[in-house]
């Protein structure tokens, strides 16, 4: 059981803190609100998308389609405050780096996927609920 937690810790993490996001999200819509069953589902509908508009951006984020501004935004910073100025020799070599770094990270957005589809599934759980009462 210790192996499995030790080898997980990232997805444990991050899934817990994706529930924890959500049901922030959820709580700060819902007592804002009337606090009702149709508040309920316009909360969980908005915390699952959250959360998996969340897992899609780091998907993108992984495959590299912000490098560009990153390695522009990192060659202002070096530049203006003098450190490591030869730290990249150019884009390709910075693109090079980040994707050996990325080889080597986990799939925690999959953590991400998973909270967002479970709040889904209670969207449409009270959606099948509200439904009933109003029949």
């Amino acid at each position: 059981m210790r192996t499995f937690i030790y080898k997980y810790k990232s997805h444990i993490l991050t899934f817990v803190f994706s529930l924890v996001f959500g049901a922030a999200v959820f709580c700060l819509y819902f007592f804002l609100k009337n606090q009702t069953l149709k508040d309920a589902v316009d909360a969980c509908s908005i915390a699952g998308v959250a959360l998996i508009g969340g897992g899609l951006m780091v998907i993108i984020t992984r495959l590299g389609a912000f490098d560009t501004f990153a390695y522009g935004f990192k060659q202002l910073l070096t530049s203006m405050f003098n450190r490591n100025p030869n730290m990249y020799n150019s884009m390709a070599d910075y693109k090079i780096q980040k994707y050996d770094q990325r080889k080597k990270k986990k799939k925690t957005y999959l953590m991400l996927f998973l909270a967002g589809f479970l709040f889904i599934i209670a969207v449409i759980v009270l959606e099948i609920i509200l439904r009933l009462q109003i029949k």
